[in-house]
Protein backbone atom coordinates (compact mmCIF):
# COMPACT_ATOMS: atom_id res chain seq x y z
CA UNK A 1 0.00 0.00 0.00
CA UNK A 2 2.76 2.46 0.91
CA UNK A 3 4.61 1.57 -2.26
CA UNK A 4 1.61 2.32 -4.49
CA UNK A 5 0.89 5.63 -2.76
CA UNK A 6 4.54 6.63 -3.08
CA UNK A 7 4.57 5.95 -6.83
CA UNK A 8 1.36 7.92 -7.42
CA UNK A 9 2.63 10.92 -5.48
CA UNK A 10 6.12 10.90 -6.99
CA UNK A 11 4.77 10.88 -10.53
CA UNK A 12 3.43 14.39 -9.88
CA UNK A 13 6.55 15.84 -8.25
CA UNK A 14 9.82 17.38 -9.30
CA UNK A 15 11.84 16.01 -6.40
CA UNK A 16 11.35 14.46 -2.99
CA UNK A 17 13.04 13.18 0.13
CA UNK A 18 11.62 10.06 1.74
CA UNK A 19 12.09 8.77 5.25
CA UNK A 20 11.61 5.01 5.06
CA UNK A 21 12.81 1.53 5.85
CA UNK A 22 14.34 -0.56 3.07
CA UNK A 23 14.80 -4.29 3.27
CA UNK A 24 17.71 -6.16 1.63
CA UNK A 25 17.03 -7.72 -1.77
CA UNK A 26 16.25 -11.40 -2.08
CA UNK A 27 18.96 -11.53 -4.75
CA UNK A 28 21.78 -10.30 -2.54
CA UNK A 29 24.39 -11.51 -5.04
CA UNK A 30 23.62 -8.44 -7.17
CA UNK A 31 25.20 -6.15 -4.57
CA UNK A 32 27.53 -8.44 -2.62
CA UNK A 33 30.62 -6.62 -3.97
CA UNK A 34 29.21 -3.15 -3.31
CA UNK A 35 26.83 -2.56 -0.41
CA UNK A 36 24.67 0.22 -1.89
CA UNK A 37 23.26 1.98 1.19
CA UNK A 38 25.93 4.51 2.15
CA UNK A 39 25.52 6.39 5.42
CA UNK A 40 27.65 8.35 7.88
CA UNK A 41 27.07 6.46 11.14
CA UNK A 42 28.14 7.44 14.64
CA UNK A 43 29.97 4.40 16.02
CA UNK A 44 30.93 3.79 19.63
CA UNK A 45 34.60 2.84 19.86
CA UNK A 46 34.28 -0.24 22.05
CA UNK A 47 35.74 -3.69 21.49
CA UNK A 48 32.27 -5.18 20.96
CA UNK A 49 31.53 -2.75 18.11
CA UNK A 50 34.84 -2.38 16.24
CA UNK A 51 36.24 -5.85 16.99
CA UNK A 52 39.30 -6.91 19.01
CA UNK A 53 41.86 -6.37 16.22
CA UNK A 54 40.88 -2.76 15.46
CA UNK A 55 40.31 -2.00 19.14
CA UNK A 56 43.84 -3.13 20.09
CA UNK A 57 45.33 -1.32 17.08
CA UNK A 58 43.63 1.92 18.10
CA UNK A 59 44.87 1.59 21.67
CA UNK A 60 48.43 0.93 20.49
CA UNK A 61 48.27 4.18 18.48
CA UNK A 62 46.91 6.19 21.43
CA UNK A 63 43.45 6.64 19.91
CA UNK A 64 40.85 7.38 22.58
CA UNK A 65 38.49 4.40 22.92
CA UNK A 66 35.93 3.00 25.32
CA UNK A 67 32.26 3.40 26.26
CA UNK A 68 30.87 6.82 25.40
CA UNK A 69 33.65 7.59 22.88
CA UNK A 70 32.12 7.90 19.43
CA UNK A 71 33.36 8.60 15.94
CA UNK A 72 31.63 9.18 12.60
CA UNK A 73 32.39 6.56 9.95
CA UNK A 74 31.21 6.41 6.35
CA UNK A 75 29.64 2.95 6.20
CA UNK A 76 28.13 0.78 3.48
CA UNK A 77 25.26 -1.58 4.24
CA UNK A 78 22.75 -3.94 2.67
CA UNK A 79 19.69 -2.62 4.51
CA UNK A 80 18.53 0.17 6.79
CA UNK A 81 18.70 -2.29 9.74
CA UNK A 82 15.05 -1.69 10.58
CA UNK A 83 15.66 2.06 10.99
CA UNK A 84 14.08 4.93 9.10
CA UNK A 85 16.52 6.67 6.73
CA UNK A 86 16.10 9.50 4.25
CA UNK A 87 16.49 8.82 0.53
CA UNK A 88 16.16 11.12 -2.44
CA UNK A 89 13.85 9.81 -5.14
CA UNK A 90 16.68 9.12 -7.62
CA UNK A 91 18.77 7.29 -5.02
CA UNK A 92 15.76 5.16 -4.10
CA UNK A 93 14.97 4.36 -7.74
CA UNK A 94 18.61 3.29 -8.16
CA UNK A 95 18.34 0.87 -5.21
CA UNK A 96 15.05 -0.55 -6.48
CA UNK A 97 15.99 -0.84 -10.17
CA UNK A 98 19.58 -2.03 -9.89
CA UNK A 99 19.53 -4.04 -6.66
CA UNK A 100 15.83 -4.98 -6.32
CA UNK A 101 15.39 -3.38 -2.90
CA UNK A 102 11.86 -3.24 -1.52
CA UNK A 103 10.29 -0.46 0.52
CA UNK A 104 8.77 -1.98 3.66
CA UNK A 105 7.41 1.18 5.30
CA UNK A 106 7.28 4.92 4.58
CA UNK A 107 7.41 7.38 7.47
CA UNK A 108 6.97 10.67 5.60
CA UNK A 109 7.52 12.33 2.23
CA UNK A 110 9.05 15.79 1.88
CA UNK A 111 8.35 17.68 -1.34
CA UNK A 112 10.67 20.13 -3.05
CA UNK A 113 9.83 22.36 -6.00
CA UNK A 114 12.36 22.33 -8.83
CA UNK A 115 14.13 25.61 -9.63
CA UNK A 116 14.06 26.14 -13.40
CA UNK A 117 14.20 29.94 -13.69
CA UNK A 118 17.60 29.69 -15.38
CA UNK A 119 16.18 27.57 -18.22
CA UNK A 120 14.56 30.44 -20.14
CA UNK A 121 17.83 32.43 -20.15
CA UNK A 122 19.88 29.50 -21.43
CA UNK A 123 17.29 28.51 -24.05
CA UNK A 124 17.10 32.05 -25.41
CA UNK A 125 20.87 32.42 -25.84
CA UNK A 126 21.22 28.88 -27.23
CA UNK A 127 18.62 29.63 -29.91
CA UNK A 128 20.38 32.92 -30.75
CA UNK A 129 23.69 31.09 -31.08
CA UNK A 130 22.22 28.40 -33.36
CA UNK A 131 20.59 31.09 -35.52
CA UNK A 132 23.88 33.03 -35.72
CA UNK A 133 25.80 29.88 -36.71
CA UNK A 134 23.30 29.08 -39.47
CA UNK A 135 23.53 32.65 -40.80
CA UNK A 136 27.34 32.62 -40.63
CA UNK A 137 27.47 35.44 -38.08
CA UNK A 138 30.65 34.42 -36.23
CA UNK A 139 30.67 37.51 -34.02
CA UNK A 140 27.20 36.88 -32.55
CA UNK A 141 27.96 33.15 -32.30
CA UNK A 142 31.09 33.85 -30.23
CA UNK A 143 29.28 36.44 -28.10
CA UNK A 144 26.45 34.02 -27.19
CA UNK A 145 28.99 31.30 -26.45
CA UNK A 146 30.98 33.59 -24.12
CA UNK A 147 27.87 34.80 -22.31
CA UNK A 148 26.67 31.23 -21.74
CA UNK A 149 30.11 30.07 -20.57
CA UNK A 150 30.49 33.03 -18.22
CA UNK A 151 27.00 32.56 -16.84
CA UNK A 152 27.60 28.86 -16.26
CA UNK A 153 30.76 29.60 -14.30
CA UNK A 154 29.23 32.45 -12.29
CA UNK A 155 25.66 31.22 -11.75
CA UNK A 156 25.84 27.47 -12.30
CA UNK A 157 29.10 26.66 -10.54
CA UNK A 158 28.89 29.30 -7.77
CA UNK A 159 27.27 27.31 -4.96
CA UNK A 160 28.00 29.79 -2.15
CA UNK A 161 24.31 30.66 -1.71
CA UNK A 162 23.36 26.97 -1.44
CA UNK A 163 26.04 25.64 0.90
CA UNK A 164 24.41 27.08 4.02
CA UNK A 165 21.23 24.97 3.74
CA UNK A 166 20.76 21.99 6.06
CA UNK A 167 17.96 19.90 7.58
CA UNK A 168 17.43 19.92 11.36
CA UNK A 169 14.98 18.60 13.91
CA UNK A 170 13.24 21.00 16.31
CA UNK A 171 16.10 21.06 18.82
CA UNK A 172 18.72 21.59 16.10
CA UNK A 173 16.59 24.34 14.55
CA UNK A 174 16.39 26.20 17.85
CA UNK A 175 20.19 26.12 18.17
CA UNK A 176 20.76 27.15 14.54
CA UNK A 177 18.35 30.10 14.77
CA UNK A 178 20.32 31.54 17.68
CA UNK A 179 23.60 31.59 15.75
CA UNK A 180 24.73 34.98 14.37
CA UNK A 181 24.92 33.70 10.79
CA UNK A 182 21.33 32.36 10.77
CA UNK A 183 19.31 33.66 7.82
CA UNK A 184 15.97 31.82 7.64
CA UNK A 185 14.13 28.62 8.54
CA UNK A 186 11.23 26.77 6.96
CA UNK A 187 9.13 23.93 8.37
CA UNK A 188 9.03 20.86 6.11
CA UNK A 189 7.26 18.31 8.33
CA UNK A 190 6.37 17.70 11.98
CA UNK A 191 9.96 17.55 13.22
CA UNK A 192 12.04 18.60 10.20
CA UNK A 193 13.10 22.12 9.27
CA UNK A 194 15.17 23.62 6.47
CA UNK A 195 17.75 26.03 7.89
CA UNK A 196 19.62 28.58 5.78
CA UNK A 197 22.71 30.31 7.10
CA UNK A 198 25.07 32.94 5.71
CA UNK A 199 28.56 31.68 4.89
CA UNK A 200 31.29 32.72 7.34
CA UNK A 201 33.68 33.40 4.46
CA UNK A 202 33.60 33.45 0.66
CA UNK A 203 36.07 31.91 -1.76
Amino acid sequence: MYFIIWIVILSQLNSSLLNLRASPPHKIQKCVNFAPIIRNFEIELTEEVVGPYMFNLMRQNDVKTGPGVTEHKLTQGFSTNDEFMSFSSYYLWFLMDEFEFTVTEVSDIILFSKHDSFKAFVSSFREDRIKAALEGNKGLDAQCKNILNASYGYDGMNTEKYTGVKMCDQAGTFKAQNLPNSRSSRRLSDDLYEIASVADYYK
